[in-house]
């Protein structure tokens, strides 16, 4: 049970850390969080907008983190990632199952990593985005938080 709240809160954490990359993104364009704001005044805002946002968060974080396993074994050495599944393959067929958890915790671990690094790639870009419009020298701002 523990595993799969774990994978669950994961998926919903790189969905979450995607859809604010996004915000930041379309918001640098279309300047619509005033928009936003009035609505978030009104009393039923929260009981509507919670549930399908965690929902549509789940599903960012499962399309990222399945991109995120196609992009990033491409970037890292091969080997080592055929070493790590070699290993896996090796210790599912003995049978030995403390192990096999442990290497199914890697791998999970592994693949929220690589989804929650998309993320933070598009909130920097957001964030500089966001930071253009500002005056001298608070567009600083904006590039202190991509390099971050």
């Amino acid at each position: 049970m523990k595993k799969v709240i774990e994978e669950f809160t994961g998926t919903i954490g790189v969905g979450c850390l995607v859809s604010l990359g996004l915000f930041f993104l379309t918001d640098s364009v279309f300047r619509y969080w005033i928009f936003i704001e009035e609505l978030m005044v009104t009393n039923s805002w929260g009981v509507l907008v919670s549930i399908p946002i965690l929902i549509i968060n789940y599903i960012l974080g499962l399309i990222t983190i399945e991109f995120g396993e196609l992009l990033f074994p491409k970037l890292y050495a091969k080997e080592i990632q055929q070493k790590f599944e070699d290993n896996f393959i090796r210790i599912v067929s003995k049978n030995r199952e403390p192990l096999t958890s442990k290497y199914n915790e890697v791998h999970q671990n592994r693949r929220i990593l690589n989804g929650s690094s998309i993320g933070l790639v598009l909130i920097g870009m957001g964030v500089v985005l966001e930071g253009l419009p500002l005056i001298y020298d608070y567009k600083i701002i904006g590039f202190i938080g991509f390099m971050g």
